[in-house]
């Protein structure tokens, strides 16, 4: 496939928001295991009803933290659902809400239009996740704005299509963007997307540019598409499918992550 080309978008702009560290919409490193800095996002696997899996994530310089997840599986795989308590450095001390002064420990209900959020305490805290019923999900916690929808997901051949709805709330403004074969991130697809309102019909623009978001082939971190959300709706649907130019099956990583900048 050629290379994505990348458009002039207030390029002093977009190097201070996607290339310098520490910024409002730097993706997080995805760790198969252990430790990761703020923002934390790993996409992990919970093979059996019962199994658990603990994660530590440094929380150094943070005050509070939302903590969330996304419980959907693949084409190929069973939505997880699971249950998740956030402790103490010490592993048995449980942190407590800020919304209501409730213990966070066996939590099945946050998520990222209405996560539940705790205060800093120390430099690290940990992460246990359980499984009510195998499968994959999505752990997120950061001090940002919240990634809406995090994913992997496989096209099995050049003919597969799939389309999500992905609930935003109240977001004004929203990118959406991939990983895929050109991003050098591991994945074997070579995707292209489309963004619609509700109706699944309706496409919408992209904000920077006002054209029609479909069947862009160039929405990465580097250039991440953005688009205003209707304010009548609170989800958008997406239609991913392979490039028609470059058509080939593997496997892709999509997201939705709100952003505070207007255009």
């Amino acid at each position: 496939m050629y290379t994505k080309m990348v458009k002039i978008l207030g390029l002093s702009l977009l190097a201070a928001m996607f290339i310098t560290a520490c910024t409002d919409d730097d993706d997080p490193v995805v760790p198969s295991s252990g430790q990761s800095e703020i923002p934390y996002l790993n996409m992990d696997t919970l093979a059996a009803t019962g199994d658990s899996l603990v994660y530590t994530v440094d929380v150094t310089g943070e005050d509070t933290l939302s903590v969330y997840w996304i419980e959907d599986g693949t084409a190929t795989k069973a939505a997880a659902d699971i249950v998740v308590s956030v402790y103490q450095k010490d592993g048995t001390t449980p942190y407590k809400q800020i919304d209501n002064g409730k213990d966070f420990l066996n939590i099945n209900n946050s998520a990222p239009t209405g996560a539940k959020r705790i205060a800093i305490l120390e430099n690290e805290i940990q992460i246990k996740v359980k499984a009510a019923t195998a499968g994959d999900f999505t752990l997120l916690s950061t001090s940002e704005k919240p990634y809406y929808f995090a994913k992997e997901d496989v096209l099995v051949d050049t003919t597969t299509v799939f389309d999500y709805t992905v609930p935003v709330g109240n977001a004004e403004y929203v990118y959406i963007y991939w990983e895929e074969i050109d991003d050098n991130s591991g994945e074997t697809a070579d995707i292209q997307g489309s963004v619609y309102k509700m109706d699944g019909v309706t496409a919408y623009k992209i904000a920077d540019n006002n054209k029609d978001f479909v069947n862009k082939d160039n929405s990465s971190l580097d250039n991440p598409k953005p688009i205003q959300v209707d304010p009548l709706e609170t989800s958008i649907k997406i239609h991913i499918e392979r490039d028609i130019s470059n058509p080939i099956s593997g496997n892709f990583k999509l997201y939705v992550k709100e952003t505070a900048v207007e255009w």
